[in-house]
């Protein structure tokens, strides 16, 4: 699978990649069937802490809320699987250069790859990234929007071991969200949202200047106005337990390892099928890291998937059956547009300078934190996108 490229600085040895997923309890499941959840080396996050820079609003999730893994770790896992099957062929170090799709049912596809080799197929599945050769050829819309973000992701060692071991921190901030996701209980990985100059004038920086931008952000305390005197008096309304403030002001880290940056944008294709097509994870869907879905949406487009061609097979059909194919397009879709539009809508109120948008979001934030059934559902649909 062919995914975006990171760009580097010059890393040096890491005691953990900086690419990692937060796996929620579906996809846990379904790595769990294949085999290979066990052989994963994860975290558990059991705790998140969110709040906003602007009006020092804040909430908290508790729970079986996901794990911790490396994509690299999760990607080995999954070949280790597939080589020790006789009856599947992997080809590596190969690109798809064409994709002649069928005009109708029951045609072979026909891929032209770069080493000058073909292969013919009832189906193929577009799990090739962003830049979908599959996708092209299917000649579906997408619909996208450049954030002009890029994501910036590092190992941090924090300057003491961490006193809450398996808590997830998100600070938002005007210029993008802050996520710190627990690795162990001396290192975490740095997701930060930034301004794409700023992304790379960042990367520029010393690992001293890095570390020292980085904490000054984090525990800059928001300043006193009428939003924060307001979300004080609701949650003394609501009797909503306060989050301890010297735990999030708190947090230091003296030690970086391999930043690197990746553009951030939304996409979503109309269709997800076409004869003897189905695209499938950041082919068929590209969506903003804040809410750590975008993995599991995958995930998920995978299970779907799988079940309808079971069932493709199950009533004696051709793989390329676009009876199951379009029901697996109406079923991911459903899945899938929510958590895209949520997602997009918050990136556009969190990621701005407006004091009234900063007024609604730091009520939206306490009035969540206040209303436990609203936030156990809010959690619910997270562990099963």
């Amino acid at each position: 699978m062919e995914g975006p490229q990171l760009q580097k600085n010059n890393p040096v040895a890491a005691p953990f990649q900086n690419r990692v997923l937060a796996v929620n309890p579906a996809s846990q499941e379904l790595l769990r069937t294949l085999g290979v959840w066990n052989e994963l080396n994860t975290f558990p996050v059991n705790r998140m802490v969110v709040w906003d820079s602007k009006s020092n609003s804040k909430i908290q999730f508790e729970g079986e809320i996901c794990s911790i893994a490396e994509n690299q770790k999760i990607i080995d896992s999954l070949h280790h699987k597939i080589s020790q099957n006789s009856e599947i062929t992997f080809q590596n170090n190969v690109k798809i250069v064409k994709c002649d799709l069928p005009h109708e049912e029951g045609r072979p596809v026909n891929l032209k790859l770069n080493d000058g080799t073909s292969i013919s197929s009832e189906l193929v599945i577009g799990a090739d990234g962003i830049n979908s050769i599959v996708r092209e050829a299917t000649c579906s819309k997408t619909l996208k929007a450049n954030y002009e973000q890029f994501g910036l992701v590092a190992t941090l060692k924090f300057r003491d071991i961490s006193p809450n071991l398996g808590t997830a921190y998100q600070k938002f901030l005007p210029t993008g969200p802050i996520a710190l996701l627990p690795l162990d209980k001396e290192h975490c990985s740095l997701v930060w949202t930034l301004p794409s100059h700023k992304a790379k004038e960042y990367m520029a920086l010393n690992d001293e200047d890095f570390l020292y931008k980085l904490n000054t952000i984090l525990s800059k305390v928001s300043e006193p106005s009428v939003i924060n005197e307001v979300n004080r008096c609701f949650d003394s309304f609501m009797k909503v337990q306060s989050i301890n403030e010297s735990e999030i002001n708190g947090l230091r880290y003296n030690e970086v390892f391999s930043r690197a940056i990746f553009p951030l944008g939304l996409g979503h294709t109309v269709n997800y099928v076409n004869y003897g097509a189905a695209l499938i994870g950041d082919a068929a869907h590209r969506i903003h890291p804040l809410a750590g879905l975008g993995a599991n949406l995958g995930f998920s487009d995978v299970k779907i998937l799988t079940d309808k061609l079971e069932e493709t097979l199950t009533n004696g059909d051709v793989l390329g059956s676009m009876t199951y194919l379009k029901e697996y397009e109406s079923l991911s879709q459903c899945s899938n547009v929510g958590p895209l539009f949520m997602t997009h809508m918050l990136q556009r109120m969190f990621c701005n300078e407006s004091q009234v948008l900063a007024a609604i979001r730091g009520l939206g934030l306490n009035v969540v934190n206040g209303i436990k059934p609203l936030k156990n559902l809010i959690q619910s649909a997270a562990a099963n996108a």
